[in-house]
């Protein structure tokens, strides 16, 4: 995974074990084209399936995160007979479905950088987002309702987690514009970092991500992400086992190696990650 061409829509970049997903058509808000659902498909799958990535940060280039689905794009279809349409986007649709099964699916930490707005189909990336950071102008459009739609590419499924139910329903059903300050009150950021060395705090909190013990912070998540789905039997023996699993790691040993001798541990399960 090496930088894709600058002239690109989406970058790439694999360093030290963070891997940097970039949306790169800032002149258009970085919308999400249907061209561009492959490749990032693409990316969090072979990103699942290479040990070497410990974290994966997602950021904008420019003012706004992501503006979601591309409406000029949507605006072209609109002249054909209402089946096609329906077909054209029922293909669409296959296509998010793919990306947000694989962004909700990778087993690492995800961080996102948040600047501007996140709408449309771009809110699965800080929605199911471990960290997400943003910066004084952040602000998440629930903006399906005003064309017309219901939510789409995981929204609805991760939007009540993250908020609460009813609150969730409210921020879809009313086209809500949420900005930073609200966000953190809602838990839909974690932080808001200053414009001054907001990238350098994004990615110092992206490698420390990057630097956990890889096998306990897969398991931390998965356990996070199947809480409320297995009774608490299920769940204190997915804890046990997660543990036993845990203590066979050279991470475990360096880690209390590390706290009895006051310093910062130095992980390095990548490899070791089951």
């Amino acid at each position: 995974m090496t930088t894709i061409n600058e002239s690109a829509s989406i970058l790439s970049d694999m360093n030290d074990g963070l891997l940097t997903i970039t949306f790169n058509r800032p002149e258009a808000g970085n919308p999400i084209r249907s061209d561009d659902v492959p490749l990032l498909v693409d990316l969090f799958g072979k990103a699942q399936a290479d040990p070497a990535v410990r974290a994966i940060l997602v950021r904008g280039n420019g003012r706004h995160f992501s503006s979601g689905g591309d409406l000029a794009d949507f605006a072209a279809k609109l002249e054909g007979p209402r089946e096609q349409i329906q077909a054209d986007f029922a293909r669409r649709l296959e296509g998010a479905n793919r990306l947000a099964a694989a962004v909700i699916g990778f087993d690492r930490p995800l961080v996102v950088a948040m600047r501007g707005v996140a709408a449309g189909g771009g809110l699965v990336f800080p929605l199911a987002a471990d960290l997400a950071i943003g910066d004084p102008s952040a602000r998440f459009l629930f903006s399906h309702q005003r064309v017309g739609l219901s939510p789409d590419t995981g929204v609805s499924y991760l939007l009540p987690q993250v908020v609460g139910l009813r609150r969730a329903r409210t921020l879809m059903l009313t086209a809500a514009r949420v900005d930073a300050e609200e966000a953190m009150r809602y838990g839909l950021l974690n932080e808001i970092a200053a414009n001054e060395g907001f990238d350098e705090r994004v990615e110092s909190a992206a490698r420390a991500m990057a630097q956990l013990a890889g096998l306990a912070a897969k398991n931390a998540k998965r356990l996070a992400n199947t809480a409320g789905s297995v009774s608490l039997a299920e769940h204190l023996a997915a804890e046990r086992d997660a543990i036993v699993a845990c203590v066979a790691q050279d991470d475990f040993g360096e880690g209390v190696r590390a706290a009895l001798e006051r310093r910062v541990p130095c992980f390095g399960s990548a490899g070791t990650m089951a």
